[in-house]
């Protein structure tokens, strides 16, 4: 009975292997089903937990300030906030902002881009083939 249980095929998602579990079969505990497909017993339980009303206020909030100034970052994020009266901190801004995808939009510094008057120097070393010592 447990093979024919088990021939299913076996997926790599934990929520796929939640759903491939059958709570009232006649035969099979919940214990040994987790076992079959190798899921744990914990996380075959568990529920995810989902946001408090107040973080979705918040982050409506954020969305409709986000659409007026894309530009603010999630620290003047944090100063409107806390004049608009809420008790909010850079941390929960940051995380908020992270979740619903919001990124500042501005320039990025340029770190790596060469100046075109900088002279470009060849690679010597490139079809020397080093076999001692103190070559190069």
């Amino acid at each position: 009975m447990e093979l024919e249980w088990l021939k299913k095929k076996l997926p790599e998602a934990v929520e796929a292997k939640r759903m491939l579990s059958e709570p009232h079969h006649p035969e099979l505990s919940i214990r040994r089903q987790c076992e079959l497909v190798g899921l744990n017993r914990a996380t075959y339980y568990y529920t995810p937990a989902s946001e408090t009303p107040w973080n979705l206020a918040l982050m409506q909030e954020l969305d409709q300030q986000y659409l007026q100034t894309p530009f603010y970052s999630y620290r003047r994020m944090t100063v409107h906030l806390q004049r608009r009266g809420y008790t909010v901190n850079p941390k929960r801004m940051r995380r908020l902002m992270r979740l619903l995808g919001l990124a500042t939009v501005g320039p990025r510094p340029r770190t790596t881009q060469a100046t075109p008057e900088n002279q470009i120097c060849p690679y010597l070393l490139r079809d020397l083939e080093i076999t001692q010592p103190n070559q190069v």
